[in-house]
């Protein structure tokens, strides 16, 4: 198997695995009572993100309303996609419980092609930093797949992006772009990859840094998938 696919795969065997849906009832009522009862929960979390030596939560629900499920029956892609909204809920804990700390309804993007993979791939809590990941795999009308991360911290009473990872691949000529970013150092690191050789065993890459021009940090609150402009490019 070439080595370029390996991480891709991984990743693919991992978001197989969201779709599943989680149990309210493993949640204490401090946060069970912040679920509307028509919403389901898609994906958790746990770990200390405000450093108080505490276990904090993060969620991910959406709306189970039957009427904005996609059924589709010409064989090609998904039979059926749950279309509905889905939140980021982030519970921080205190003596008494857990506290709502915030509801974000633009950073999970929906599901809403059944010719595209699910477009987002997970959250996870890891060193006191929130990643929040998305992915694209169209089974028809492109080669191109990637998979980003967004990557947010604590700061200042509220939840900033402080780096983006993505990882693209074009599936036809096998070229690679990893694009490493910090927000904190108004670094970028550009990595692209091309394959060579009779089977493209062998590969041949070039790295750039560069340096953004950014005048703060963004919000969560502020972001949706995709909608980062880093010099002249959408991530």
């Amino acid at each position: 198997m070439n080595k370029i696919l390996i991480p891709y795969l991984i990743v693919l065997l991992t978001h197989t695995c969201f779709g599943q849906t989680i149990s309210r009832d493993i949640y204490p009522e401090s946060i069970r009572k912040e679920i509307s009862l028509n919403w389901i929960v898609r994906d958790t979390t746990s770990g200390d993100l405000n450093k108080d030596g505490r276990t904090d939560i993060a969620l991910v629900i959406q709306n189970n309303n039957k009427n904005h499920y996609k059924i589709e029956n010409n064989g090609l892609g998904y039979d059926s996609i749950n279309e509905n909204e889905r939140y980021l809920l982030i519970f921080f804990k205190t003596n008494t419980g857990y506290t709502l700390f915030n509801t974000i309804d633009s950073i999970i993007p929906e599901h809403d092609s059944p010719t595209i993979s699910d477009p987002y791939s997970g959250i996870m809590i890891s060193n006191g930093l929130l990643h929040v990941g998305y992915h694209y795999w169209a089974n028809a009308g492109s080669w191109l797949m990637f998979n980003t991360e967004y990557i947010f911290q604590f700061l200042n009473e509220d939840f900033f992006l402080i780096g983006i990872e993505h990882d693209s691949m074009d599936r036809g000529t096998m070229e690679r772009e990893k694009v490493s970013i910090n927000f904190i150092t108004r670094k970028m690191l550009i990595v692209n990859t091309i394959p060579e050789g009779e089977n493209g065993e062998e590969e041949k890459s070039n790295s750039e840094w560069k340096t953004l021009e950014l005048e703060r940090l963004y919000k969560i609150s502020e972001l949706s998938p995709t909608n980062i402009k880093v010099l002249d490019r959408f991530f």
